[in-house]
């Protein structure tokens, strides 16, 4: 199909565990949103780590340069929206496109890079893995800094 000039996109929308656990929390405690949880999806819950492995061998056997995943952290839904609908409109050449409204997307929330992809922690101190240190002196727990990255500043609001 790409070879063709169709352009393919595929987006993997991320949503943390605990944005998870808050929504479905709301969902069965408020009468307005009770419809949109399932029996299937309780059942799911506790199924977060085979989602995450599958959702890293779906991504592994089938992210091609010809077409690639993009995957967009996606805690905050409205945001999510607004990147997704950038990534198409930035990654196309149209007519009329005014490079000053069409913003590149935020590579914090959007793209294609490992951690995004995989789930693997970017190493930003240069320290080798075996010497990155948590706070209190013991090994940093795989994850951790993204943990540490949605709490701060850097994450959607």
């Amino acid at each position: 199909m790409t070879r063709d000039g169709i352009h393919l996109f595929k987006f993997y929308l991320d949503i943390g565990r605990q944005m998870q656990l808050k929504r479905f929390h709301r969902r069965r405690h408020d009468p307005l949103r009770r419809w949109k949880t399932t029996e299937i999806d309780l059942a799911a819950m506790s199924k977060w780590d085979d989602y995450t492995k599958g959702k890293k061998d779906m991504v592994r056997f089938t992210h091609t340069a010809a077409s690639p995943w993009t995957v967009i952290r996606a805690n905050d839904k409205r945001r999510t929206r607004l990147e997704a609908i950038r990534s198409v409109l930035y990654a196309l050449d149209y007519e009329g496109k005014r490079e000053a409204v069409v913003a590149k997307p935020d590579p914090q929330i959007v793209g294609s890079r490992p951690d995004l992809c995989y789930g693997m922690v970017p190493n930003l101190t240069g320290a080798s893995p075996a010497k990155a240190r948590a706070k209190n002196g013991r090994l940093a727990r795989p994850g951790s800094l993204l943990v540490e990255l949605a709490n701060s500043s850097l994450s959607p609001r």
